[in-house]
């Protein structure tokens, strides 16, 4: 065999080499992963309580307490780039409330400050069931990983019921003279009334060797309405009686991570 014939052999081989490869990638395109089934968790932090005119004799806040969602997700790719996602499940948000009331306002038994995080109904989560939708967007795509960004909406609702508390205050050593003080009223359920949520996002997603997918990033979810409401209202001595509003919009930014169990569909 003459040079020339062996280098045009070699290149035939090559050249029959690179459209058999390029064929098998076109074939393995038309196995495309359509539909996905996954689960998603978002632990969260929630917007703190907004407390209306909060002036006065008492300081009182509200301090945020770590929440989240849980959602069982269906994952439709409309095409390459462009997914659509319907989630179904449950998330929880939480608050504290706690005051501050000095010992020159009142005498207690102590004689000490008063400073309460208080416990039972006001230190526990709201719970509601959520529905959503939003687009998914990829972008930047490598082999097996690409970024990815999301925007959508919810549908939410809480079948809790409203709450109550109320604390008294010693005014000596005899327990029988203990005083209320402090009564709270709360809605935890949008007077039982469905909301609306908007979300976006983004973040990084991989391709498993299983064909699953597993994906992280951050999501800001904003409530244009305070699901939880409430007031409090102090009650003190013969001080005037302080009584004021708050409420709670279910607003986050959380950590979202998802993983995606594919289907494929031969075409």
């Amino acid at each position: 065999m003459t040079p020339q014939n062996f280098l045009y052999t070699c290149f035939l081989s090559l050249l029959s080499t690179h459209i058999f490869s390029q064929k098998n990638e076109i074939k393995a395109d038309k196995v495309l992963p359509k539909f996905y089934w996954g689960i998603s968790v978002t632990p969260s932090l929630y917007s703190k309580a907004h407390i209306y005119d909060n002036t006065g004799e008492y300081k009182a806040d509200f301090r945020s307490r770590a929440g989240g969602e849980v959602l069982i997700n269906h994952h439709y790719n409309a095409t390459q780039n462009l997914g659509i996602v319907f989630s179904a499940g449950v998330g929880s948000l939480a608050q504290q409330f706690r005051y501050f009331i000095s010992k020159e306002t009142f005498n207690t038994a102590t004689g000490a400050n008063l400073l309460v995080d208080l416990t039972g109904p006001l230190n526990t989560a709201t719970f509601y069931i959520k529905t959503q939708g939003e687009l998914h967007f990829k972008f930047a795509k490598k082999q097996n990983k690409n970024w990815f960004g999301t925007a959508g909406l919810a549908l939410l609702y809480s079948p809790e019921s409203p709450s109550e508390y109320s604390e008294a205050i010693l005014t000596s050593s005899g327990s029988q003279n203990a005083i209320e003080y402090v009564r709270i009223v709360q809605n935890n359920n949008n007077n039982r009334k469905p909301w609306i949520n908007f979300h976006i996002g983004g973040g990084y997603e991989w391709k498993l060797n299983s064909r699953n997918f597993l994906q992280a990033g951050l999501k800001f979810n904003y409530s244009p309405v305070n699901a939880v409401s409430g007031t409090y209202q102090f009650n003190i001595g013969n001080l005037p009686e302080v009584k004021k509003r708050y409420g709670v919009s279910g607003s986050y930014i959380g950590i979202n991570i998802s993983y995606f169990f594919s289907t494929t569909l031969k075409k």
